[in-house]
């Protein structure tokens, strides 16, 4: 039996005008924005890679990683197999347009 699973949350972003500049807001997604509240009520780790909102994540004091450090992480740890470490690298370029640098790819599906 698989008990893995993913949480999906709505996040109300009317609260942003507290917690972040308007230049936070105009530069930020929605997606960042919402994962920096969820944080910010559950202390959990955000995996985000864009430079911006690392650095806004890490003034504002959250445990930020890299997607790639995650996933070796993961690797390592054995917390994924090697066939869903590949379906994950894949998934991620072909719905999210996100891609590993050949170097990475080598460690992560080596």
């Amino acid at each position: 039996q698989d008990d893995r699973f993913i949480l999906v949350k709505d996040v109300d972003l009317i609260s942003l005008k507290a917690e972040f500049t308007e230049e936070e807001i105009i530069t930020l997604g929605e997606g960042e924005l919402g994962c920096f509240i969820l944080a910010k009520k559950t202390s959990d780790l955000i995996l985000i890679d864009d430079q911006r909102a690392r650095t806004v994540a890490q003034e504002k004091s959250f445990k930020v990683v890299s997607i790639p450090l995650f996933l070796f992480y993961c690797k390592r740890k054995h917390i994924v197999s090697f066939d869903e470490l590949k379906q994950i690298v894949y998934n991620l370029k072909a719905k999210d347009y996100y891609d590993f640098s050949e170097d990475v790819k080598k460690m992560l599906l080596a």
